[in-house]
Formats: structure tokens, C-alpha cells, sequence
């Protein structure tokens, strides 16, 4: 599996325990317990408190926090696999490149609390490519919301759009 498929497994993986969270089929007495853990390797051991949600709502946002982390972590990881970006947006492929790097460092900046950072008016634009009209025009300073790139799923389409075009390296 290579990275892109890595990163992109766990951010569904993370978006699968969210959905589970959020239809109740976590009970935080059930989860929110004392656990020693133990590597693989057995060279160390992991002993993990209880009682760190106070509320169920702790527990949700913990896993929409994940799903978060997952998600950053997948942008990332895309840009970290498409290489070099180029000067000039000329291409719906240079569009691709230049959002996917825009995403990466609105997680980079900050994974916990992603905000956008496109200070160069030059990315402060509507990328489109592949169908997919995103607008960072007025998003500088912003806190990232999914929505912002029209929704948690629209990542799926950048990647497959930027593997068919061939700016990762699989």
C-alpha cells in the first residue's frame, strides 16, 4: 500500500468511527476505561488514564477531532507525494497542485486548529479542474471547514484527479 493509500484508508477509517459515534454505538463507560498497552515488540508498555471525557459530547468531538487529523494528515500527504509545484497555474493540473498544497497548509500550520493560509493573492483565486470549482478566494485567516472545498468527500476527487493526471508519484 503506498502512502496516498495509507493516508486515505485512515481518513475512511476515521470517518467510519465517526459515523459510528455519531449513531451512538460508542458508550463512553464502555470506551472510557483504564488500558495498559502493549507494542508488538513488547519493549513498552503504554498505560493509558480513564475518565478523560466528562460528557458524551467529549467523546463525539474526540472522534470528529480524529476525523480531522485523519483528513489533514491525508492532504498532507498528497501534496508531500505530488512533488514540485509549479510557478505558474496555466493547467487544470497546475489547479490540482496548487489546492492540494493550499489544504496542506492549512493542516500544517496548525493540525489541532486548521486555518487556511493563502497569503499570496496569486492562490486566492477559484481553482477548477476536474468538474470541481473551489473557491479560496476569501478564505486567508479562516478556520478550515470541510466546506470550504465543498464537503469531506471532495479530497477523495482531488486525489483521484491528481493520481490520473499523474502529479503523485503511483
Amino acid at each position: 500500500m503506498s502512502y496516498i493509500e495509507t493516508a486515505f484508508a485512515h481518513l475512511a477509517f476515521a470517518g467510519k468511527l465517526y459515523h459510528l459515534a455519531c449513531e451512538g454505538r460508542f458508550k463512553r463507560d464502555e470506551i472510557d476505561i483504564p488500558l495498559t498497552f502493549q507494542d508488538q515488540s513488547q519493549d513498552t508498555v503504554w498505560v493509558l488514564p480513564d475518565k478523560i471525557f466528562d460528557t458524551d459530547d467529549d467523546l463525539l468531538l474526540a472522534f470528529a477531532n480524529s476525523l480531522s487529523v485523519a483528513f489533514g494528515t491525508a492532504g498532507i500527504v498528497l501534496d508531500s507525494e505530488c512533488g514540485r509545484r509549479p510557478n505558474d497555474i496555466e493547467t487544470e493540473a497546475d489547479q490540482c497542485r496548487h489546492l492540494i498544497y493550499q489544504i496542506r497548509n492549512a493542516f500544517a500550520h496548525n493540525m489541532a486548529d486548521p486555518h487556511w493560509e493563502i497569503r499570496n493573492p496569486k492562490f486566492q483565486r477559484v481553482f477548477e479542474f476536474g468538474g470541481l470549482q473551489i473557491d479560496l478566494s476569501d478564505v486567508n485567516g479562516k478556520r478550515f471547514e470541510y466546506r470550504d472545498i465543498g464537503g469531506l468527500d471532495v479530497l477523495e476527487c482531488i486525489k483521484d484527479f491528481a493520481i490520473k493526471n499523474h502529479l503523485t508519484k503511483i
